[in-house]
């Protein structure tokens, strides 16, 4: 021994992420987008859900969800956005959100500068970058420059026709799927993950992070179809498909899946959780991960009008997990 004491990563000093005293030193996300260099980002005046409205009317674009040490980026044409208590919907090849406006704050519009394409981004009230719209030579770039007009005086019902309501005020009570998405959704899983670390979840059994990678891996290697949800502030980026392929190395893992791939740093996962909720077949399995702060960042499991062998495949997937935990 050299006589050097083991690193407290618990210290909030010590945390790498944006809500602890050092990073919030370096300015908070929107700080560092508004004061960069030969920036071209100006605030936009709208309401936040007329903007998210507009979002499918941009065509192909790249989607990018920040949800701490979960990074998913998807490209494609975003699906019109789900409020709390709307239906599950991710269709394939789209970008899928379900959101709650009244946790997002500033919206920025950034043109093109050097090598960053035009870009469109919505922070949480804390300045906390949320997802992230990039452009490609598919969008439609009037639409895009049609976002700086919107004005607080704007009503209705958004560019697109779709109004997003905030669902019911007490979810989680029904302990389906939907309930399960809206309680991560209404404040990043922190009530739900609290319920989780005192017991009072009932069946829900604590894991080891490698045995999630482990897990996701073989799930890749039989292509098997699973839900997959990235959560950030007031933003879960919802994302069904096959399982195209798995990499980790050094703690962080790589997931490829359809034209979305989702990056987790497991250095920067505290807990990962089993659970159980009401699906199309019967009680279904899902892995939940939170981070230090208690706020859940990521969440699989099978969800919509699957066959009977795939709920049963994941299932058996995850008791496997439970077996051994």
């Amino acid at each position: 021994m050299n006589g050097q004491q083991p690193e407290d990563r618990s210290r909030p000093d010590d945390c790498p992420c944006r809500r602890c005293p050092r990073a919030r030193g370096r300015g908070t996300d929107l700080e560092q987008v508004l004061d960069a260099p030969g920036s071209a980002s100006t605030l936009l005046d709208g309401p936040v859900d007329i903007v998210l409205s507009a979002l499918p009317l941009l065509d192909e674009v790249v989607g990018v969800t920040a949800a701490g040490p979960v990074l998913t980026s998807a490209t494609g044409a975003h699906a019109a956005p789900i409020g709390a208590g709307g239906p599950l919907l991710a269709p394939a090849r789209t970008i899928a959100l379900r959101v709650r406006p009244a946790a997002l704050g500033p919206m920025v519009i950034t043109e093109p500068v050097d090598r960053t394409p035009p870009t469109l981004r919505f922070f949480d009230r804390d300045g906390t970058i949320a997802h992230a719209v990039y452009l490609t030579r598919g969008s439609d770039r009037l639409v895009f420059e049609s976002l700086s007009l919107v004005g607080p005086s704007v009503g209705g019902g958004g560019l697109a026709g779709v109004h997003l309501g905030e669902g019911p005020s007490t979810p989680g009570d029904s302990g389906d799927q939907l309930a399960m998405l809206d309680d991560v959704l209404a404040d990043r899983g922190c009530r739900r993950g609290a319920a989780l670390a005192s017991g009072t979840q009932a069946g829900a059994v604590r894991v080891a992070s490698s045995q999630v990678v482990a897990a996701l891996t073989h799930a890749a290697r039989l292509s098997m179809p699973i839900t997959t949800c990235a959560v950030a502030p007031g933003i879960l980026a919802i994302h069904h498909d096959r399982l195209d392929g798995v990499r980790e190395h050094a703690g962080v893992m790589v997931m490829a899946s359809g034209g979305t791939s989702t990056m987790i740093d497991f250095n920067d996962i505290e807990h990962c959780w089993l659970t159980r909720a009401d699906g199309s077949r019967g009680r279904t399995s899902a892995v939940e991960l939170y981070d230090r702060h208690g706020r859940c960042c990521f969440l699989a499991s099978v969800t919509g009008p699957i066959t009977e062998s795939t709920w049963a495949g994941w299932e058996q997937l995850i008791d496997d997990l439970r077996d051994h935990s």
